[in-house]
């Protein structure tokens, strides 16, 4: 059959842990444009070798897992989900085993790894090709990272195969990451995942304020990453839509070619979520046409992308126009 790049491809159900379940619109095209994404961020070659235990219907377990490796033409290989979950050192097992140099995981099956895995089994693993974790699908921890490095050192593990990675089923999956095609090949050349410090009460007050580690008030953020490729990130005060002040938590609005036209016959929210317009009076709109974006709720921290598209980096950003004119707004970073 002929099949353009704006048909639907299939549809992704949000969790509905925000809100009620609603179906998200894939097309080819969006597809297309997310795999481009998980291609650059994970820096894959001829060599690359991608391992999933995720479920399919999952959707980092279905476009990264099983459609990504058949775009950049990589070799997979599939550990069913009840194995991992029965015992999570055959996840590392199979790293070993088969040299595998891509793999992703919820921050939970790091943990897991922490406590799955004995002094007897950790001498057997050689870990020292894993080039990409990818940590993503719900909040990302320091500690889980630093502890998960500095336990599977002896196995040849480094702290800078971790790539932290934020993304929204509007926007198909992935949006940002801490690797990059600019970011080298090799792991030793690539950046170690970043971290905060901020005083709690402060952020639940929607303010980033910035603390010292030893301070008892403080909380750690770790770092989700850069904007991938073309991908555009504003943060906005939910209220008057304006650029927020570096030291303000607002909304996340992404824009690239990833992002969905919406929710499958559900119109009122796929204007209220994919439609939000920035002020034609704020300076920063001036010449240009009203620019549309898309809306989500997110409890995930996007550090440093966040402060590095916060306050005058966003007012540049808006002049900015790309083909696709839908924005999606994860809010509440």
């Amino acid at each position: 059959p002929q099949i353009a790049a704006e048909d639907i491809a299939f549809l992704q159900y949000t969790s509905g842990s925000t809100s009620l379940p609603k179906g998200v619109i894939l097309t080819h095209a969006n597809l297309m444009h997310n795999m481009r994404y998980f291609d650059q961020s994970g820096i894959h070659n001829k060599e690359s070798r991608l391992l999933t235990w995720l479920p399919p219907f999952h959707d980092l377990g279905l476009i990264y897992g099983l459609l990504t490796p058949v775009y950049c033409g990589m070799a997979c290989y599939i550990l069913p989900n009840a194995a991992f979950v029965q015992r999570p050192a055959r996840w590392l097992e199979a790293i070993s085993r088969f040299g595998i140099t891509h793999t992703m995981g919820p921050n939970f099956a790091f943990d897991l790894c922490l406590n799955g895995v004995g002094d007897e089994q950790l001498a057997g693993l050689d870990l020292s090709r894993w080039q990409h974790a990818l940590n993503g699908a719900e909040p990302v921890r320091m500690q889980t990272m630093r502890a998960f490095a500095e336990r599977f050192a002896a196995a040849g593990f480094d702290l800078r195969v971790f790539s932290p990675s934020w993304g929204l089923a509007e926007a198909a999956c992935i949006v940002t990451g801490l690797h990059y095609a600019g970011s080298g090949q090799r792991r030793q050349e690539r950046p170690a995942p970043q971290e905060v410090w901020v005083l709690a009460a402060e952020l639940q007050r929607n303010r980033l304020v910035f603390a010292s580690p030893d301070d008892p008030a403080a909380m750690s953020l770790a770092g989700s990453g850069y904007p991938i490729a073309d991908t555009e990130l504003l943060i906005v005060d939910p209220e008057t839509l304006a650029p927020c002040p570096a030291d303000r938590v607002g909304e996340v609005w992404v824009r690239n070619g990833a992002v969905s036209p919406g929710y499958w016959q559900n119109p009122e929210q796929t204007q209220a979520t994919f439609h939000a317009v920035w002020p034609a009076t704020h300076p920063a709109s001036a010449g240009c046409a009203p620019a549309t974006w898309a809306f989500y709720t997110t409890a995930n921290f996007i550090l440093p992308a966040v402060l590095r598209t916060s306050s005058s980096s966003a007012a540049k950003t808006i002049t900015r126009r790309t083909s696709n004119g839908r924005w999606t707004r994860p809010t509440r970073y």
